[in-house]
């Protein structure tokens, strides 16, 4: 359900500030899931927002 929120979220945002809400709330993700979870979510979001290069810095710097 968290995952959920977070990939809509994730395509909702539009912009580096809300790039970087999106990645806060992988952040608490990570801690409450584990490592192995945040990043398969990651990686997903990478393959499906490879046209926001803001994005993926932001994802690379909390990967």
């Amino acid at each position: 359900m968290f995952s959920h929120y977070i990939t809509q979220s994730a395509d909702e945002a539009t912009d580096r500030k809300k790039y970087r809400k999106v990645c806060a709330l992988i952040k608490t993700y990570k801690k409450a899931c584990g490592t192995i979870a945040s990043h398969h979510l990651i990686t997903e979001l990478m393959e499906k927002h490879k046209r926001r290069p803001a994005f993926l810095e932001e994802l690379a710097r909390i990967r």
